[in-house]
């Protein structure tokens, strides 16, 4: 027994002999690399800066940083909505309406400010004419609802929501009259 083992161990020492193959020498020995750079196969190439980095939930590795992850990234929202924090949200009907001096935006259209100047007499009798039937003559409203103390912008709104005005030319001084008007009640 002793003796197949020392040849066993010989067969195995010729082998490891005969078996050596050549060392290839190491391609980035010798390379220099410039700052965020290494040698991969003897060429410098940049170093990911975010390998190794793990970063909380919510947060994702951009250039070596933790940072927050876009909420809004891969949300599509319906047409009038935008992704705000995460979530889809009614667009600004305003955003971008530029209206003319003496009118603001409300709702995505044009109407005129408050700003009081209305006659309160001019208003009564455009009330009289076109709005006691269905709001009472106080404004406190009956058919229509209570419109007393509206402003001009939300009369005109209120206007356009409403089929019947539909095509009936108001202008803003008859909107600022009504709010004048309605003011006093």
């Amino acid at each position: 027994m002793l003796r197949v083992f020392s040849v066993m161990v010989m067969l195995f020492g010729a082998v490891a002999l005969v078996g050596c193959v050549p060392v290839t020498p190491d391609p980035c020995d010798g390379v220099e690399c410039p700052d965020g750079q290494e040698c991969v196969d003897g060429e410098c190439v940049a170093v990911d800066p975010c390998e190794g980095v793990e970063c909380p939930d919510g947060q994702e590795c951009v250039d070596g940083e933790c940072v927050a992850v876009d909420p809004c990234e891969g949300v599509e929202c319906p047409d009038g909505q935008e992704c705000v924090d995460g979530e889809c949200v009614a667009v600004d009907p305003c955003e971008g309406v530029e209206c003319p001096d003496g009118q603001e935006c409300v709702d995505g259209e044009c109407v005129p400010v408050d700003g009081g100047d209305g006659d309160p007499t001019a208003g009564a009798a455009f009330y009289t004419d076109n709005c006691v039937g269905c709001h009472a003559a106080d404004g406190a409203g009956g058919f229509g609802p209570n419109i007393q103390g509206y402003t001009a912008a939300e009369l005109q709104a209120g206007v356009e929501e409403f089929p019947a005005f539909h095509g009936m030319a108001i202008t803003a001084d008859d909107y600022a009259n009504l709010e004048a008007y309605l003011a006093g009640f």
